[in-house]
């Protein structure tokens, strides 16, 4: 009796052990979504943990890892002719796992413009576009390409954008229209109005205010709303936002002062690019007014863009790379924030402006984009206070691009093989003779 006692005794229910297995594979999936070993990651929660029954909150430590500099290894230009086929100073970039779209046809019969595609692993094949200014780049022409930044480029990522970025500069652009494939143009003719690289007849540009770290510019456009990737603490904070009737006290900008912006963030009618907790919580579709002028962050003052719909002048090429050690719905975000905190140095900024395009939105589960945002959630506040206060000793803006990505490899925001695409994206901009923009401020 005793003996069969103490064995039942000993013996644990299987639900038990069934909740074991699902916590413990819950936990590896952690860990290997955070980039670090076991060991690193006890070590990493301990640092970044708040006690407490409100749980823990994401910490910008830039000691939290080592970077060795001896990675960043310099490599020889690959063979090829960089420059080979067509040409245009106007170019749209587009990367695609669908069959050819509506903006795509629109994109190809633009007549000053020119439409490279990247092809991924997941797109249909044969892929099907006609017209005389539009290149498509399959995965084996992919592989063609002399690109030092095709070593770390991987497949079935949204990242593989930067492949059409390098094209782009590569043949002659001087404009780079950077969009998705379900973001239609609103209209084709006249061209100006298709991708308005210049200012409408009485459009006027105002800079917000300063003294605030983030701003939500669409509230002033008549959405009660926020752009993707916009800290969460930040959206009920009235010193963050301004109303279109506060137009009339924010600083117009001149011509002169229009010139040094650089990025143009179009917003997007119909199925805006709303993170997954607007779309689990409000209304669509969403319609911004045409009518409200340029807005444009203060240096000092950060807004998220993204990559559905954004124009990017020439002065800032550099700032195109996408991350690609982190999920698509982060990428495009991290890339606007560091690029903003490079062009305060640099003289330039970032504007949005009125809606040229509508989107009718790929099919999304909201909940599985949920989880993709999760960073965005938990560590944009974090970033943008560590970029307000980051600084680099570098003297010019390719070291300090470099620099950057580092830091944010130390602070778990990117992982090594970002650090590694961002040197040879530098080498290759060089080897193109890309101009870059001189530092007025270090």
């Amino acid at each position: 009796m005793q003996s069969a006692v103490s064995h039942e005794a000993m013996t644990v229910p299987k639900y038990i052990i069934y909740v074991f297995i699902i916590a413990f594979i819950l936990l590896a999936q952690h860990v290997m979504r955070s980039g670090l070993s076991p060991s690193e990651f006890d070590a990493h929660q301990l640092a970044n943990s708040v006690e407490g029954s409100s749980g823990k909150a994401f910490v910008m430590n830039d000691r939290s890892r080592p970077f060795d500099a001896k990675q960043l290894q310099k490599k020889a230009a690959k063979p090829g002719d960089w420059s080979a086929g067509l040409n245009c100073e106007k170019w749209v970039v587009i990367t695609t796992i669908n069959e050819p779209t509506k903006l795509i046809h629109q994109s190809a019969r633009l007549p000053t413009w020119c439409l490279v595609v990247v092809l991924d692993n997941k797109t249909p094949i044969p892929y099907k576009v006609s017209g005389k200014n539009v290149v498509v780049l399959s995965m084996a022409d992919q592989k063609k390409l002399p690109y030092r930044i095709m070593d770390n480029i991987p497949q079935n990522h949204f990242g593989r954008k930067n492949v059409g970025f390098m094209y782009a500069i590569a043949h002659g652009a001087t404009m780079i229209y950077d969009t998705d494939d379900d973001n239609y143009l609103r209209t084709e003719t006249p061209e100006e109005d298709a991708i308005p690289i210049k200012w409408r007849q009485n459009e006027d540009a105002y800079s917000v205010r300063s003294g605030v770290p983030v701003f939500n510019p669409y509230p002033l456009y008549g959405s009660d709303s926020w752009p993707r990737g916009f800290p969460l603490q930040f959206i009920r904070n009235e010193t963050t936002t301004a109303k279109k009737s506060d137009l009339q006290n924010l600083h117009k900008l001149s011509t002169q002062e229009k010139s040094s912006l650089w990025v143009h963030q179009s917003l997007a009618n119909q199925d805006p690019d709303f993170d997954a907790i607007y779309r689990l919580t409000r209304s669509l579709p969403v319609f911004f007014e045409d009518k409200v002028g340029g807005i444009s962050p203060n240096v000092g003052t950060m807004t998220p863009y993204n990559a559905q719909a954004t124009l990017h002048f020439k002065e800032a090429f550099w700032g195109l790379l996408l991350p690609i050690t982190v999920h698509g719905r982060v990428s495009d975000i991290w890339r606007s924030y560091f690029t903003q905190r490079l062009m305060w140095d640099l003289g330039g900024r970032i504007c949005f402006r009125y809606p040229w395009v509508y989107q009718d939105r790929n099919v999304h589960s909201y909940i599985k984009d949920f989880d993709s945002e999760i960073p965005l959630y938990l560590r944009a506040g974090p970033l943008v206070s560590y970029l307000q206060k980051w600084h680099s000793t570098q003297k010019t803006l390719p070291q300090q691009l470099v620099d950057l990505y580092i830091a944010m490899y130390r602070c778990q925001i990117l992982q090594l093989n970002d650090v590694l695409l961002m040197f040879d994206w530098v080498q290759d901009l060089d080897t193109l003779g890309y101009q870059w923009p001189k530092l007025k401020k270090n």
